[in-house]
């Protein structure tokens, strides 16, 4: 499911729900193009939030019976709603690498099974060109802030990039931490709190406003994907009462 609006300030920004599961694996930062001519005047500026597991019938009664939906539905008033979108595959390789190339999984490769316990994952072949390429080459600043280490540096998402960020909670940074993941023990926390990432993405908003050049920012956002937390600062719908826990705590 994918919404697009256009404000007055000349920013087309997306909406991806994108229905995929996560798992963790490394992080690091990536590198942009080379741009041989400049973007076309009046180029948009684009940015793309990503919201990995969530499904596009819960958002939508999301914005209709919550206090939070139903002023993000505002926000968005006017826009396009673009409901005939597919997931490529039901979990986040293969999904985001189809979102990125426009390529079926067997054409890019990124998620396939390798075999091998130190690489189990085949990065985006180097030879399907990325969003992020296309716009640099077009003069665009490309980054991205992205709360699944599974889209790490060297996974071939992050080509493209002039900067190329995974957002890892404070837990994921420690040793002891990369020992227990190892050992098949995961953390309490698998990702940075979408909270903390806006605030992260806002900063770096306000850095690109001031460049000379359009620029494309994607930001990913993992608060649907287990293990889900409590949001006691968010509203609830009316017919939340009813649902399990779990219900609950996803919506």
């Amino acid at each position: 499911l994918v919404r697009c609006l256009r404000p007055a300030a000349g920013l087309a920004v997306a909406l991806l729900v994108a229905g995929i599961v996560a798992l963790a694996v490394g992080s690091t930062a990536g590198r942009g193009p080379d741009r041989p001519r400049p973007a076309a005047a009046g180029a948009p500026n684009l940015l793309v939030v990503v919201v990995d597991t969530l499904r596009a019938d819960v958002l939508e009664s999301v914005l209709a019976g919550t206090p939070e939906g139903r002023r993000l539905d505002r926000e968005l008033a006017g826009a396009a709603w673009f409901d005939g979108f597919i997931a490529t595959s039901p979990w986040t390789a293969p999904a985001v690498g189809s979102m990125w190339t426009g390529l079926h999984p067997e054409e890019h490769g990124f998620g396939a099974r390798t075999g091998d316990p130190d690489r189990p994952l085949r990065p985006l072949s180097a030879a399907s060109p990325t969003l992020a390429e296309r716009l640099g080459r077009a003069g665009y600043r490309c980054e991205a802030l992205v709360a699944n280490s599974m889209l790490h540096h060297g996974s071939g998402v992050d080509r493209g990039f002039d900067r190329y960020e995974v957002l890892l909670p404070v837990a994921q940074t420690l040793p002891l931490t990369n020992a227990l993941i190892l050992w098949g023990v995961p953390p309490p926390e698998l990702y940075m709190p979408a909270a903390d990432a806006v605030a992260r993405a806002r900063a770096r908003l306000a850095v690109l406003a001031g460049s000379e050049d359009p620029f494309f920012l994607w930001l990913h956002l993992m608060d649907p994907h287990a293990p889900l937390r409590d949001h006691p600062e968010l509203g609830e719908a009316a017919d939340e009462a009813a649902l399990p826990e779990l219900d609950r705590r996803y919506r």
